[in-house]
């Protein structure tokens, strides 16, 4: 999910831009290049981020559902990836 986000990305952005889609030389439009690449290097983190917490959300909310997990066990895990203590094995 988060692959998909970053493709979507990637290609929202390099419109956006305005660099060529299809490659080519980048004479003229360096600044504009790295301007792009740095907000790439920021979204990654950010985008792999948020679909981490999606997923686990999911997760978290039927488990929640079912009685598995209090709220605060889930919220602790969607958004900190903190296993519930019950999980662990002794």
């Amino acid at each position: 999910m988060g692959v998909v986000a970053i493709c979507a990305y990637i290609y929202g952005s390099v419109e956006f831009f305005g660099l060529p889609v299809e490659g080519g030389p980048l004479d003229g439009i360096w600044p504009r290049f790295l301007a792009w690449l740095v907000t790439l290097l920021l979204a990654m983190p950010i985008l792999i981020y948020i679909c981490t917490v999606a997923v686990a959300g999911l997760l978290a909310s039927g488990l929640l559902l079912l009685g598995r997990m209090t709220r605060k066990e889930a919220v602790s895990y969607m958004f900190l990836s903190q296993y519930p203590r019950h999980w662990f094995v002794n």
